[in-house]
């Protein structure tokens, strides 16, 4: 068997991106995550047919299952990437420990979404990454995890349901 290559996994932000997807979508997600990591370029050729069976799927079955996955990754002539594979670069996710300190002060050490304080803290992107969000102190907020968790990968309009 050869050896893939270590695929450094962010869990707090894999759980994140896929609490609103069905396990199917999820396995499939995760599937082509660890394609596009095996490839050296981390690319891979949208051919729906080859994809179904990347992700153990018929490719019609695929094909429903890529209209709601496929806004997390980049898509550019006839290939795709995940949006956080750019070779060479950090952790789009990565926030340092002196924004973690800042954002824990400026919003008092407490949940901006209920309130909580006594609860394990998450720093949310109100703007996801996925779509376009960046780690920039004014897009991020403290959450506790329940909030975070249950927000994922959805706008805060998509989140509270307006």
């Amino acid at each position: 068997m050869s050896q893939a290559p270590f695929w450094p996994v962010a869990t707090d932000a894999m759980i994140a991106d896929t609490t609103h997807l069905t396990a199917e979508e999820t396995g499939a997600y995760f599937l082509l995550l660890m394609s596009l990591w095996n490839n050296e370029d981390r690319t891979l050729i949208i051919n729906f047919k080859e994809l179904a069976k990347v992700t153990r799927l018929t490719r019609i079955r695929f094909e429903k299952v890529w209209t709601n996955i496929s806004y997390l990754f980049e898509v550019k002539e006839g290939k795709f990437t995940h949006i956080d594979f750019y070779v060479n670069s950090k952790h789009k996710r990565y926030i340092s420990p002196e924004v973690r300190a800042f954002i824990f002060t400026r919003d008092d050490g407490c949940c901006v979404y209920c309130g909580d304080k006594d609860i394990e803290f998450h720093i949310d992107h109100i703007h996801p990454v996925v779509l376009g969000g960046d780690n920039s102190p004014d897009n991020l907020a403290l959450a506790c995890a329940p909030c975070n968790l249950s927000k994922g990968a959805k706008t805060l309009k998509e989140w509270l349901g307006g």
